[in-house]
């Protein structure tokens, strides 16, 4: 029998490495192929749930693919694009903001960009954010693009920033935030703005914001705010009429204002809106009650 020798050994550990090193990069290239494959069908099924109307479905999986995939920063533009169209389609405004925003991050040459400006300008006024929608819209028309977080105050050393300004500003009526419009006005706002920020640090101080009935009463003013959303969107955009309703409703309802249409016409217009906010109301509850297990026990009640 042939000896085995010192070379042989050498020999047979570095096959032995060569079949284990070929076999790491057979797998590791089926892995890469399977994650790739898996990240194109993440976009694929994305694609056609947002054609069959499922948006936040196809948002999510969009936004999986934006993560995972290994994107360029123009294709990750072009996705934070249609992600922000898919957000505001959805009712997710401020999501929507995001995505439009890193139109630009991603992008500064993007073909996308003057599209993206416009629909962000639009969103903060329905979120009511009216002094961001004009700064943007200054940053953009400016020769000198203004940039947020400029220090405005300082109180005790704590600086105060313009984006807060900006959200006290959205938070005054709209006739006080027209007062205050123009360059002259400038002095008064920030007073105003400090006093209620000087004011608010006293009341935390004080633990207010800690006080059980206080923090009950905000919960109920939350609460109210939360289904009045509901309220808006889906009550208040079914509540269109045409001249036909309002006059149909007067003629079901003739005894009760015993004179001619024109004379009660806006009186009629508005109970016949709110009968029918009201219907709208039942038919939300009866809706989701259906889909609910309610039980009532009246007994129990004092």
């Amino acid at each position: 029998m042939q000896e085995i020798t010192m070379k042989d050994v050498r020999l047979i550990i570095i096959i032995a490495v060569q079949i284990i090193l070929s076999i790491v990069v057979i797998t590791t290239l089926k892995s890469n192929h399977s994650a790739s494959s898996d990240v194109s069908a993440l976009r694929d099924t994305a694609a056609k749930l947002e054609r069959a109307g499922l948006l936040n479905e196809a948002i999510e999986n969009y936004e999986q693919y934006w993560e995972k995939g290994n994107l360029t920063a123009q294709e990750k533009s072009r996705i934070a694009f249609s992600l922000g169209e898919l957000s505001e389609k959805a009712g997710h405004l401020e999501k929507a903001v995001r995505w439009y925003y890193d139109v630009e991050t991603f992008d500064p040459h993007s073909t996308h960009q003057a599209d993206a400006d416009k629909a962000v300008v639009g969103l903060l006024e329905r979120l009511q954010k009216y002094s961001a929608a004009n700064m943007v819209l200054a940053e953009k028309t400016a020769l000198n693009p203004i940039k947020g977080g400029k220090v405005v105050a300082k109180i005790s050393g704590k600086e105060l920033y313009d984006f807060e300004l900006n959200d006290f500003v959205d938070t005054l009526p709209p006739n006080a935030r027209e007062e205050m419009k123009g360059p002259q006005k400038k002095n008064q706002i920030l007073q105003a703005f400090v006093a209620d920020k000087i004011i608010w640090e006293h009341a935390l101080k004080m633990g207010f914001d800690k006080d059980p009935e206080l923090r009950k009463k905000l919960f109920q003013i939350e609460k109210q705010l939360i289904v009045g959303k509901v309220y808006e969107t889906e009550i208040q955009s079914k509540m269109k009429s045409d001249e036909s309703d309002i006059e149909n409703y007067y003629k079901a309802n003739k005894d009760k204002y015993k004179k001619a249409y024109k004379e009660v016409k806006d009186i009629v217009k508005q109970e016949y809106m709110m009968a029918k906010a009201q219907n709208l109301y039942q038919e939300l509850v009866q809706e989701k009650v259906k889909t609910e297990q309610v039980e009532l026990f009246p007994e129990n009640v004092k």
